[in-house]
């Protein structure tokens, strides 16, 4: 899957949360990143029959989603097309990878050839994935940036899920996020790359040196959802970590 090509990520900033400070941690930072993100990868069986349109699992985390197809009727066709409502994919028998981000029920419809209405319909729930327990307080995020970006003692994913409120300019599937505890927040930030970078989150920004840390402290919104971003920059490093926030 995607690993090395998701590191060099746009640079964008956003108000979402409130910042409440900055300041410098002395002493040097750990020797370097770890944990680093992952996709979040399901599997789905979809199975067509004389009874009808069968998916399992039927609902399904954001991410990246392997769809294998079947047509287990008397007299299968190996052209029957299944698709999804609203339209994003098209699939024929066997197995195909795509990406379902967004937060809504499909409607996975089977065809025959050429036929104009589907033989069977089934739905396909695709939801907020479920994240490992952090290893740190919950209101407390460790973030490492250099090459890529990670919070190691939290679950990071790529593929983070599109809300239906989400603007056009969604944020890529190579952007890393990981869920954090609404209320006040600190965030300390880990430099391994070569330079200094600036890093901000909402309204506050820090100097970070290389090889050093900085402090932040940010509010999070109640809502579930998506919160904010922290960006970090500096000569060819450009990376984002986006925050949700868990209700």
């Amino acid at each position: 899957m995607r690993r090395g090509a998701r590191i060099g990520l746009d640079v964008a900033l956003a108000a979402a949360v409130v910042g409440l400070g900055a300041y410098a941690i002395k002493g040097p930072s750990s020797p370097g990143p770890a944990a680093q993100p992952r996709d979040t990868f399901t599997r789905v069986v979809v199975t067509l029959d004389r009874r009808g349109l069968h998916v399992q699992p039927a609902v399904v985390p954001a991410g990246q989603v392997e769809v294998s197809f079947a047509d287990a009727r008397p007299r299968p066709s190996d052209v029957t097309v299944l698709t999804t409502d609203p339209a994003t994919s098209t699939f024929m028998t066997g197995s195909e990878l795509v990406e379902l981000r967004r937060l809504r029920t499909y409607t996975l419809r089977a065809f025959d050839p050429g036929a104009r209405d589907p033989i069977a319909t089934a739905p396909l729930r695709v939801v907020v994935p479920t994240l490992g327990a952090p290893r740190e307080p919950a209101n407390h995020v460790t973030v490492d940036v250099g090459a890529g970006i990670t919070a190691p003692r939290r679950d990071t994913r790529f593929d983070e899920p599109l809300v239906a409120s989400e603007p056009s300019q969604s944020p890529a599937s190579s952007v890393p996020w990981t869920e954090v505890a609404p209320g006040n927040v600190t965030v300390d930030i880990r430099n391994h790359a070569a330079v200094a970078l600036s890093c901000a989150s909402g309204s506050v920004a820090a100097r970070v040196a290389s090889g050093g840390q900085v402090r932040l402290r940010i509010a999070v919104p109640a809502s579930a959802g998506p919160a904010d971003q922290l960006t970090c920059a500096g000569g060819s490093v450009h990376q984002r970590l986006d925050l949700w926030s868990v209700a």
